[in-house]
Protein backbone atom coordinates (compact mmCIF):
# COMPACT_ATOMS: atom_id res chain seq x y z
CA UNK A 1 0.00 0.00 0.00
CA UNK A 2 2.88 2.45 1.18
CA UNK A 3 4.56 1.98 -2.58
CA UNK A 4 1.48 2.60 -4.10
CA UNK A 5 0.92 5.99 -2.51
CA UNK A 6 4.55 6.89 -3.29
CA UNK A 7 3.80 6.23 -6.82
CA UNK A 8 0.44 7.89 -6.89
CA UNK A 9 2.02 11.08 -4.81
CA UNK A 10 4.57 11.46 -7.52
CA UNK A 11 2.41 11.90 -10.59
CA UNK A 12 0.22 15.05 -11.40
CA UNK A 13 -3.27 15.63 -10.27
CA UNK A 14 -5.02 13.43 -12.55
CA UNK A 15 -7.09 14.90 -15.57
CA UNK A 16 -10.84 15.53 -14.55
CA UNK A 17 -12.97 12.97 -16.17
CA UNK A 18 -15.41 13.77 -19.04
CA UNK A 19 -18.93 12.98 -18.76
CA UNK A 20 -20.41 10.70 -21.40
CA UNK A 21 -22.43 12.36 -24.13
CA UNK A 22 -26.22 11.55 -22.59
CA UNK A 23 -24.49 13.61 -19.21
CA UNK A 24 -22.78 16.13 -20.66
CA UNK A 25 -23.86 19.93 -18.90
CA UNK A 26 -26.93 21.43 -20.27
CA UNK A 27 -25.97 24.54 -22.90
CA UNK A 28 -27.05 27.13 -20.02
CA UNK A 29 -24.90 30.03 -19.66
CA UNK A 30 -22.78 30.64 -16.43
CA UNK A 31 -20.51 32.69 -15.15
CA UNK A 32 -16.19 32.19 -15.63
CA UNK A 33 -16.29 33.04 -11.75
CA UNK A 34 -18.18 29.80 -10.98
CA UNK A 35 -16.62 27.73 -8.96
CA UNK A 36 -15.26 24.52 -11.36
CA UNK A 37 -15.71 21.87 -9.26
CA UNK A 38 -19.70 23.06 -8.73
CA UNK A 39 -20.05 23.54 -12.50
CA UNK A 40 -19.89 19.68 -13.43
CA UNK A 41 -22.59 17.38 -13.66
CA UNK A 42 -23.26 15.25 -11.06
CA UNK A 43 -22.01 12.15 -12.71
CA UNK A 44 -18.39 13.78 -12.89
CA UNK A 45 -18.88 15.23 -9.62
CA UNK A 46 -19.33 11.16 -8.06
CA UNK A 47 -15.69 10.59 -9.32
CA UNK A 48 -12.63 11.18 -7.85
CA UNK A 49 -11.12 14.46 -8.22
CA UNK A 50 -7.22 16.19 -7.01
CA UNK A 51 -7.04 19.97 -7.63
CA UNK A 52 -4.24 20.50 -5.65
CA UNK A 53 -3.61 18.10 -3.60
CA UNK A 54 -1.46 14.71 -3.89
CA UNK A 55 -3.21 11.10 -3.47
CA UNK A 56 -1.11 11.03 -0.51
CA UNK A 57 -1.88 14.14 1.59
CA UNK A 58 -5.74 13.21 0.53
CA UNK A 59 -5.58 9.83 1.94
CA UNK A 60 -3.92 11.30 4.97
CA UNK A 61 -6.72 14.03 5.62
CA UNK A 62 -9.35 11.18 5.03
CA UNK A 63 -7.14 8.64 8.13
CA UNK A 64 -7.46 11.51 10.50
CA UNK A 65 -11.00 12.81 10.06
CA UNK A 66 -12.70 9.55 9.35
CA UNK A 67 -13.80 10.53 5.80
CA UNK A 68 -14.06 8.37 2.36
CA UNK A 69 -10.70 8.56 0.76
CA UNK A 70 -12.52 9.59 -2.68
CA UNK A 71 -13.91 12.98 -1.07
CA UNK A 72 -12.55 16.10 -3.44
CA UNK A 73 -10.84 18.54 -1.85
CA UNK A 74 -12.08 22.44 -2.74
CA UNK A 75 -9.08 24.19 -4.49
CA UNK A 76 -9.02 27.50 -2.11
CA UNK A 77 -7.62 29.51 -4.53
CA UNK A 78 -9.79 29.68 -7.53
CA UNK A 79 -8.65 31.30 -10.23
CA UNK A 80 -6.00 33.65 -8.21
CA UNK A 81 -2.91 31.72 -8.81
CA UNK A 82 -0.29 32.69 -5.94
CA UNK A 83 3.06 35.24 -6.41
CA UNK A 84 5.75 33.64 -6.97
CA UNK A 85 8.89 34.04 -4.61
CA UNK A 86 10.63 36.83 -6.75
CA UNK A 87 7.86 39.46 -4.80
CA UNK A 88 7.94 38.16 -1.72
CA UNK A 89 10.59 40.97 0.01
CA UNK A 90 10.45 44.44 0.41
CA UNK A 91 13.13 44.97 -2.63
CA UNK A 92 12.01 48.48 -4.72
CA UNK A 93 9.77 48.77 -7.41
CA UNK A 94 9.28 51.89 -10.33
CA UNK A 95 5.83 52.45 -10.21
CA UNK A 96 3.82 54.78 -11.74
CA UNK A 97 1.50 56.16 -9.02
CA UNK A 98 -1.61 57.91 -10.66
CA UNK A 99 -4.44 60.04 -8.67
CA UNK A 100 -7.83 60.46 -10.65
CA UNK A 101 -10.47 61.99 -9.00
CA UNK A 102 -13.89 60.69 -10.27
CA UNK A 103 -16.54 63.23 -11.47
CA UNK A 104 -20.20 63.28 -12.71
CA UNK A 105 -20.23 65.90 -15.54
CA UNK A 106 -23.57 66.45 -15.44
CA UNK A 107 -23.43 68.22 -12.31
CA UNK A 108 -22.73 71.66 -11.25
CA UNK A 109 -19.59 72.92 -11.16
CA UNK A 110 -19.58 74.61 -7.85
CA UNK A 111 -21.24 71.95 -5.91
CA UNK A 112 -19.81 71.59 -2.16
CA UNK A 113 -16.56 69.88 -2.20
CA UNK A 114 -16.25 65.89 -1.58
CA UNK A 115 -13.74 63.82 -2.40
CA UNK A 116 -13.90 60.42 -4.92
CA UNK A 117 -10.35 59.72 -5.76
CA UNK A 118 -9.44 56.68 -7.45
CA UNK A 119 -5.39 55.63 -6.85
CA UNK A 120 -3.55 53.83 -8.88
CA UNK A 121 -0.35 52.21 -8.93
CA UNK A 122 0.92 50.46 -11.99
CA UNK A 123 4.09 48.78 -12.30
CA UNK A 124 3.69 47.37 -15.58
CA UNK A 125 2.98 43.31 -14.78
CA UNK A 126 1.31 44.36 -11.98
CA UNK A 127 -1.53 46.92 -10.67
CA UNK A 128 -3.27 48.01 -7.51
CA UNK A 129 -5.67 50.43 -7.57
CA UNK A 130 -7.40 52.30 -4.11
CA UNK A 131 -10.75 54.11 -3.87
CA UNK A 132 -11.01 56.51 -0.97
CA UNK A 133 -13.34 59.58 -0.27
CA UNK A 134 -16.76 60.25 1.08
CA UNK A 135 -18.85 60.68 -2.28
CA UNK A 136 -18.88 57.07 -3.56
CA UNK A 137 -22.31 54.84 -3.51
CA UNK A 138 -20.06 52.42 -2.59
CA UNK A 139 -17.99 51.53 0.34
CA UNK A 140 -14.23 52.81 0.09
CA UNK A 141 -11.09 51.70 1.36
CA UNK A 142 -11.43 48.54 -1.77
CA UNK A 143 -8.14 47.85 -3.56
CA UNK A 144 -8.32 46.53 -7.14
CA UNK A 145 -5.10 43.80 -8.23
CA UNK A 146 -4.33 42.51 -10.85
CA UNK A 147 -1.35 40.94 -13.14
CA UNK A 148 -0.96 40.68 -16.48
CA UNK A 149 -0.45 36.79 -16.52
CA UNK A 150 -3.87 36.74 -14.62
CA UNK A 151 -7.13 36.73 -16.72
CA UNK A 152 -8.99 37.99 -13.32
CA UNK A 153 -9.08 40.66 -10.76
CA UNK A 154 -8.58 40.50 -7.06
CA UNK A 155 -10.82 42.52 -5.09
CA UNK A 156 -9.23 42.84 -1.87
CA UNK A 157 -10.24 44.41 1.62
CA UNK A 158 -9.49 47.35 3.22
CA UNK A 159 -7.28 45.02 5.93
CA UNK A 160 -5.32 43.12 2.74
CA UNK A 161 -5.67 40.11 4.88
CA UNK A 162 -8.83 38.88 2.67
CA UNK A 163 -9.73 38.79 -1.02
CA UNK A 164 -11.85 37.52 -3.80
CA UNK A 165 -11.53 36.73 -6.92
CA UNK A 166 -13.74 39.19 -9.63
CA UNK A 167 -13.85 38.23 -13.30
CA UNK A 168 -14.59 41.87 -15.39
CA UNK A 169 -18.73 41.75 -15.30
CA UNK A 170 -18.50 40.81 -11.24
CA UNK A 171 -15.88 43.76 -11.04
CA UNK A 172 -18.57 46.31 -12.95
CA UNK A 173 -21.78 44.37 -11.11
CA UNK A 174 -19.54 45.79 -7.79
CA UNK A 175 -19.35 49.43 -8.69
CA UNK A 176 -22.15 50.21 -10.55
CA UNK A 177 -24.73 47.38 -8.58
CA UNK A 178 -26.26 45.96 -11.72
CA UNK A 179 -25.06 43.67 -14.01
CA UNK A 180 -25.52 44.15 -17.89
CA UNK A 181 -27.02 41.21 -20.25
CA UNK A 182 -24.50 38.53 -20.92
CA UNK A 183 -24.51 38.31 -24.66
CA UNK A 184 -23.25 42.04 -24.90
CA UNK A 185 -19.56 41.73 -26.16
CA UNK A 186 -16.97 44.54 -26.08
CA UNK A 187 -15.73 46.30 -29.22
CA UNK A 188 -12.45 48.66 -29.10
CA UNK A 189 -11.76 51.64 -31.89
CA UNK A 190 -8.43 53.44 -31.46
CA UNK A 191 -8.56 56.86 -32.15
CA UNK A 192 -6.27 59.91 -32.27
CA UNK A 193 -5.63 60.19 -29.22
CA UNK A 194 -6.56 57.29 -26.75
CA UNK A 195 -9.12 54.41 -27.88
CA UNK A 196 -12.83 53.82 -26.85
CA UNK A 197 -14.79 50.75 -26.09
CA UNK A 198 -17.74 50.07 -26.50
CA UNK A 199 -20.82 47.49 -24.87
CA UNK A 200 -24.70 48.10 -25.79
CA UNK A 201 -25.54 51.63 -25.31
CA UNK A 202 -22.54 52.59 -22.96
CA UNK A 203 -19.33 53.75 -24.72
CA UNK A 204 -15.53 54.34 -22.18
CA UNK A 205 -13.14 56.49 -23.70
CA UNK A 206 -9.51 56.84 -23.25
CA UNK A 207 -7.37 59.14 -23.69
CA UNK A 208 -3.82 58.84 -23.43
CA UNK A 209 -0.81 60.81 -22.26
CA UNK A 210 1.59 60.63 -25.37
CA UNK A 211 4.64 60.74 -23.46
CA UNK A 212 3.97 57.94 -20.84
CA UNK A 213 4.74 54.66 -21.62
CA UNK A 214 2.28 51.23 -22.20
CA UNK A 215 0.53 50.79 -19.42
CA UNK A 216 -2.05 47.79 -20.37
CA UNK A 217 -3.13 46.96 -17.40
CA UNK A 218 -4.46 50.52 -16.28
CA UNK A 219 -6.75 50.43 -19.45
CA UNK A 220 -7.94 47.13 -18.83
CA UNK A 221 -8.64 48.17 -15.43
CA UNK A 222 -10.99 51.01 -15.83
CA UNK A 223 -12.57 48.82 -19.02
CA UNK A 224 -13.53 45.71 -16.43
CA UNK A 225 -14.72 48.12 -13.86
CA UNK A 226 -17.21 50.56 -16.44
CA UNK A 227 -18.15 48.28 -18.90
CA UNK A 228 -16.96 44.48 -17.93
CA UNK A 229 -17.06 42.00 -20.16
CA UNK A 230 -14.82 39.54 -21.62
CA UNK A 231 -11.27 39.25 -20.48
CA UNK A 232 -10.18 37.43 -23.57
CA UNK A 233 -11.91 40.63 -25.22
CA UNK A 234 -9.69 43.15 -23.25
CA UNK A 235 -6.37 41.93 -23.62
CA UNK A 236 -6.12 42.59 -27.23
CA UNK A 237 -8.24 45.40 -27.36
CA UNK A 238 -6.08 47.32 -24.55
CA UNK A 239 -2.57 46.10 -25.54
CA UNK A 240 0.42 48.70 -26.18
CA UNK A 241 -2.42 51.43 -24.42
CA UNK A 242 -0.58 54.39 -22.90
CA UNK A 243 -1.68 56.00 -19.09
CA UNK A 244 -5.06 57.53 -19.15
CA UNK A 245 -5.38 61.24 -18.42
CA UNK A 246 -9.08 61.12 -18.44
CA UNK A 247 -11.67 58.19 -19.00
CA UNK A 248 -15.29 58.89 -19.53
CA UNK A 249 -18.62 56.62 -19.62
CA UNK A 250 -20.80 57.52 -21.72
CA UNK A 251 -24.40 56.68 -21.89
CA UNK A 252 -26.96 56.69 -25.26
CA UNK A 253 -23.84 59.32 -25.84
CA UNK A 254 -24.38 61.64 -22.76
CA UNK A 255 -21.16 61.53 -20.14
CA UNK A 256 -22.42 60.57 -16.80
CA UNK A 257 -19.03 59.02 -14.73
CA UNK A 258 -15.65 60.58 -15.79
CA UNK A 259 -11.92 60.43 -13.97
CA UNK A 260 -9.94 62.93 -14.50
CA UNK A 261 -5.97 62.74 -13.58
CA UNK A 262 -5.34 65.10 -11.03
CA UNK A 263 -1.27 64.22 -10.26
CA UNK A 264 1.13 61.46 -11.20
CA UNK A 265 4.56 60.22 -10.34
CA UNK A 266 7.13 57.81 -10.29
CA UNK A 267 7.55 56.55 -7.32
CA UNK A 268 9.40 53.39 -5.66
CA UNK A 269 7.81 51.14 -3.47
CA UNK A 270 8.45 47.71 -1.97
CA UNK A 271 7.42 44.54 -4.21
CA UNK A 272 5.39 42.77 -1.58
CA UNK A 273 2.98 46.23 -1.75
CA UNK A 274 2.33 44.81 -5.13
CA UNK A 275 1.54 41.19 -4.97
CA UNK A 276 -1.79 39.93 -6.31
CA UNK A 277 -3.12 38.39 -4.33
CA UNK A 278 -1.26 40.48 -1.23
CA UNK A 279 1.21 37.82 0.11
CA UNK A 280 -0.29 38.49 3.72
CA UNK A 281 -3.69 37.46 2.59
CA UNK A 282 -5.02 34.19 4.01
CA UNK A 283 -7.27 33.13 0.68
CA UNK A 284 -10.20 33.89 -0.65
CA UNK A 285 -12.54 34.75 2.66
CA UNK A 286 -13.43 38.49 1.59
CA UNK A 287 -17.50 38.30 1.00
CA UNK A 288 -19.02 39.92 -1.64
CA UNK A 289 -18.93 43.28 -0.63
CA UNK A 290 -22.81 44.76 -0.14
CA UNK A 291 -23.87 47.76 -0.66
CA UNK A 292 -25.50 50.41 1.49
CA UNK A 293 -29.75 51.41 1.10
CA UNK A 294 -29.24 55.43 1.53
CA UNK A 295 -26.53 57.58 1.86
CA UNK A 296 -25.66 60.97 1.73
CA UNK A 297 -22.43 62.55 0.41
CA UNK A 298 -22.62 65.74 2.27
CA UNK A 299 -23.15 66.95 5.78
CA UNK A 300 -26.31 69.19 6.53
CA UNK A 301 -24.25 71.99 6.93
CA UNK A 302 -22.33 71.40 3.67
CA UNK A 303 -25.86 71.39 1.52
CA UNK A 304 -27.03 74.89 2.84
CA UNK A 305 -24.46 76.29 0.49
CA UNK A 306 -27.04 74.91 -2.38
CA UNK A 307 -29.07 78.07 -3.41
CA UNK A 308 -32.57 77.28 -4.36
CA UNK A 309 -33.58 77.95 -8.05
CA UNK A 310 -34.38 80.57 -9.38
CA UNK A 311 -35.20 81.52 -13.02
CA UNK A 312 -32.87 82.67 -15.34
CA UNK A 313 -33.64 86.30 -15.54
CA UNK A 314 -34.21 87.01 -11.58
CA UNK A 315 -32.38 90.13 -10.23
CA UNK A 316 -29.56 88.88 -7.83
CA UNK A 317 -31.02 88.31 -4.38
CA UNK A 318 -30.44 90.97 -1.41
CA UNK A 319 -29.72 90.05 1.67
CA UNK A 320 -29.62 91.51 4.70
CA UNK A 321 -27.03 91.97 7.02
CA UNK A 322 -27.24 88.81 9.77
CA UNK A 323 -29.07 86.43 6.98
CA UNK A 324 -28.45 83.10 7.38
CA UNK A 325 -30.25 80.66 5.56
CA UNK A 326 -32.62 78.12 7.14
CA UNK A 327 -32.28 74.45 7.17
CA UNK A 328 -34.92 72.01 5.55
CA UNK A 329 -35.06 68.58 4.06
CA UNK A 330 -36.72 65.95 1.48
CA UNK A 331 -37.77 62.38 2.22
CA UNK A 332 -37.36 60.53 -0.65
CA UNK A 333 -38.95 57.31 -2.34
CA UNK A 334 -37.32 54.83 -4.87
CA UNK A 335 -39.91 53.30 -6.57
CA UNK A 336 -37.77 52.35 -9.43
CA UNK A 337 -36.36 49.00 -9.99
CA UNK A 338 -32.62 51.24 -10.27
CA UNK A 339 -30.19 51.85 -7.50
CA UNK A 340 -30.04 56.23 -8.43
CA UNK A 341 -28.29 59.22 -7.46
CA UNK A 342 -30.23 62.11 -6.06
CA UNK A 343 -29.76 65.40 -7.95
CA UNK A 344 -30.55 68.50 -5.89
CA UNK A 345 -30.60 71.88 -8.40
CA UNK A 346 -27.92 69.75 -10.57
CA UNK A 347 -25.82 68.39 -7.55
CA UNK A 348 -25.20 65.06 -6.37
CA UNK A 349 -26.05 65.00 -2.40
CA UNK A 350 -26.59 60.90 -1.97
CA UNK A 351 -27.91 57.86 -3.42
CA UNK A 352 -30.83 55.71 -2.93
CA UNK A 353 -31.32 51.58 -3.48
CA UNK A 354 -34.38 50.33 -5.22
CA UNK A 355 -37.76 50.18 -3.19
CA UNK A 356 -35.91 52.32 -0.45
CA UNK A 357 -36.78 55.54 1.19
CA UNK A 358 -34.69 58.09 2.29
CA UNK A 359 -34.50 61.74 4.47
CA UNK A 360 -31.97 64.21 3.11
CA UNK A 361 -31.58 66.76 5.33
CA UNK A 362 -29.54 70.78 5.06
CA UNK A 363 -31.05 71.96 2.08
CA UNK A 364 -32.23 75.50 2.24
CA UNK A 365 -36.02 75.99 2.72
CA UNK A 366 -37.58 76.99 -0.83
CA UNK A 367 -38.01 75.76 -4.73
CA UNK A 368 -35.45 72.91 -5.85
CA UNK A 369 -34.79 71.41 -8.87
CA UNK A 370 -34.58 67.21 -8.38
CA UNK A 371 -34.06 64.74 -10.70
CA UNK A 372 -32.45 61.29 -10.62
CA UNK A 373 -30.39 58.48 -12.40
CA UNK A 374 -28.87 55.01 -12.05
CA UNK A 375 -24.73 55.46 -11.40
CA UNK A 376 -24.25 54.74 -14.82
CA UNK A 377 -26.85 56.76 -16.64
CA UNK A 378 -28.73 54.33 -18.10
CA UNK A 379 -32.08 55.28 -15.93
CA UNK A 380 -32.83 58.72 -15.99
CA UNK A 381 -35.95 60.71 -14.73
CA UNK A 382 -37.21 63.98 -15.28
CA UNK A 383 -36.49 66.98 -13.22
CA UNK A 384 -39.35 68.25 -11.28
CA UNK A 385 -39.59 71.45 -9.43
CA UNK A 386 -40.31 71.11 -5.58
CA UNK A 387 -40.23 73.04 -2.62
CA UNK A 388 -38.67 72.32 0.44
CA UNK A 389 -39.86 70.73 2.90
CA UNK A 390 -41.16 68.30 0.64
CA UNK A 391 -41.53 64.87 -0.57
CA UNK A 392 -40.78 63.12 -4.06
CA UNK A 393 -41.84 59.66 -5.66
CA UNK A 394 -39.37 58.78 -8.01
CA UNK A 395 -40.53 56.25 -10.72
CA UNK A 396 -44.35 56.82 -9.12
CA UNK A 397 -47.33 56.57 -11.34
CA UNK A 398 -48.86 59.86 -11.69
CA UNK A 399 -51.98 60.83 -9.87
CA UNK A 400 -55.39 60.30 -11.50
CA UNK A 401 -56.61 63.38 -13.24
CA UNK A 402 -53.01 64.52 -12.99
CA UNK A 403 -51.22 64.61 -16.12
CA UNK A 404 -47.90 63.02 -15.35
CA UNK A 405 -44.57 65.82 -14.93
Amino acid sequence: MSSLLVALSACDPAPRPSPPPSQQPSSQPHSSSENPLTSLPDAALAQPMLVGITHEELLRRADAEGQDAVEAPVAPEGRLVPEDSSFADETGADVLRTRYEMRFPDERADRPAVERVLRVDDQGERIVALLYGTGFVIAPGYRIGGRASMSAWALIGADQRAHRAANPDELRQWFFGQELARNTTVSFQRTSDGLSATRGALTVSLQFDPDSPPRPLSCRMFVSLLLGGDSAALRPGCEGAKAPTRVTLRTRGLPVVAFVKSESSTVQLPRLSLAVPPREAVGHELASPSRGGEGGFFTANELLGLEPVRPANAPPVQRRPGWTATSSQFEVVNSTQSEVLIFVDDAAIGWLGAGRTGTFSGVQTGRHSLRARSVDGQYRSESVAMSAPGRWDIGAPPRAGRPAR
